[in-house]
């Protein structure tokens, strides 16, 4: 008899201290205790048998018996992994945290409470357990990593780049080491620290300089502390990276407007189109600052190199036309529409622009409506297409009928109003002397502008 107890509570013992659970310098008066019990040793067996079964529960029930019978932190640890497994990370933490007040080394207790406590939201008790793994196993980085990963989730860059530079030097992978320097390049971005990432860049990390993720970082440090040339020469270098990236020629394009340098723009726009020659907002947006320098004849040049791909031409005049009215050469932008309008008479946007500007001059009124009736055809859904010819029969005097158009114009524009289509509906209101109507939107056309002259238009209307 007294044999076959030995045996059983031999068992336990064995169930109880594997390498995790305890280790070289535990107390061993905490493991061998004279307080353990045949009966606790026999409910204990139980719970291993269905816990070996992966029957959580039922093992829980014996564990929990056993724990009444021996307040032992070992059969703590087991109910606090069933509950793991239960996904009942609550009471998981609850129980391995219980445990760990006799056992604070405990690696698997404290991975349990680590990986239950962010289940749950325990934010600190997670970032604190993470803490006590690194400390007590600093040559498993894969705890310094996920605290990484936190940190950088959370924002708290601060906290972040000490374990970054703590780990960096260390036996680590190459992959892993570049990701670990891109997460600190951003925690200083993002904490202001750009003079620190210019130096780094200029010094340890000087390999980033040949990563899209690394030059973006240095380019916008430079930008940020006003080394805006330095910015555009390393730009320069980023397009040799992602030559098929329109976004980063727009970028240098940008840069190059804060130079204030008119030769560096007009570069910036040549290298850009000579590398996508038929994106018309590159050719624009050159033609515009052109226009700016009243170079007129090269300012339309520009877009006239690109007339005759497809689909091209008829925006070619358009914007051409909208660009010589914007800059007082009315004369100029009547004759570019009407070139248009011979050359693609079914453009919709020569159609119903070449109308509206005809309306808002009061001229040639007829030809204009037969033009936005056409360009209404083509999209009766417009919003501009509608507000357009309300405008047409308001200058003809058909306030009714530019009355029934605005409405609808209105109605079709949706959550993106436009404030000229409800200023073009109060004046029509006015004439037809609904005047609480004109009041509503002259205010919802001041509402979009915020422009002080229709304030005072709706003072004078109180």
């Amino acid at each position: 008899m007294l044999k076959s107890i030995i045996i059983i509570i031999s068992i336990f013992f064995l169930a109880c201290s594997n390498k995790e659970l305890i280790k070289k310098n535990s107390p061993p008066e905490k493991v061998y205790s004279s307080q353990y019990n045949p009966k606790a040793s026999a409910l204990f067996i139980n719970g291993l048998k269905y816990k070996t079964k992966q029957e959580w529960k039922q093992a829980i029930v014996f564990f929990q018996q056993a724990y009444l019978v021996e307040n032992s932190p070992f059969i703590l640890k087991e109910i606090s992994k069933c509950h793991f497994k239960l996904n009942e990370f609550l009471d998981a933490v609850q129980t391995s945290k219980i445990a760990l007040e006799e056992l604070p080394d405990d690696l698997e207790m404290l991975e349990i409470l680590m990986n239950s406590s962010i289940r749950i939201g325990e934010e600190t008790i997670f970032e604190e357990t993470l803490i006590k793994l690194i400390s007590i196993t600093p040559d498993n980085i894969i705890y310094s990593y996920t605290l990484i990963d936190f940190y950088f989730q959370k924002k708290e860059f601060e906290k972040m780049i000490p374990i970054i530079d703590s780990i960096i030097d260390g036996p680590i992978n190459e992959r892993a080491a570049y990701n670990l320097k891109i997460k600190k390049l951003l925690g200083l971005y993002n904490t202001n620290n750009y003079q620190e990432i210019i130096e780094i860049m200029n010094g340890d990390y000087q390999d980033f300089k040949d990563t899209r993720e690394g030059l973006e970082l240095l380019i916008n440090s430079y930008f940020q502390t006003g080394k805006i040339e330095k910015a555009y020469e390393n730009q320069i270098e980023m397009l040799n990276l992602t030559l098929d990236t329109v976004e980063e020629y727009y970028k240098l394009i940008y840069i190059s407007q804060m130079t204030n340098l008119d030769s560096l723009q007009l570069k910036s726009y040549d290298i850009a189109i000579a590398k996508f020659p038929n994106n018309l907002d590159f050719r624009s947006e050159k033609s515009e600052f052109l226009f700016k320098s009243q170079k007129y004849d090269l300012a339309e040049n520009v877009l006239f190199e690109i007339e005759e791909v497809d689909s091209l031409g008829a925006r070619v005049y358009d914007i051409l036309g909208e660009l010589n009215r914007r800059y007082g050469r009315f004369d100029r932008c009547l004759q570019l529409y009407e070139a248009g309008y011979t050359k693609y008479p079914d453009s919709e946007n020569i159609l119903n622009n070449y109308a509206y500007i005809l309306s808002e001059e009061g001229l040639e009124l007829d030809k204009a409506l037969d033009m936005s009736i056409k360009a209404l055809e083509k999209n009766p859904e417009s919003a501009n297409y509608l507000d357009t010819i309300a405008w047409i029969y308001y200058k003809l005097d058909d306030y009714e009928k530019a009355y029934s158009y605005i409405n609808e114009a209105i109605i079709k524009s949706g959550n993106k109003p436009n404030h000229e289509i409800y200023l073009h509906a109060h004046e029509i209101c006015l004439k037809l002397n609904y005047m609480q109507e004109a009041k509503n939107y002259l205010r919802e056309a001041y509402n979009l502008s915020k422009d002080d002259d229709l304030l005072d238009k709706l003072e004078e209307m109180k």
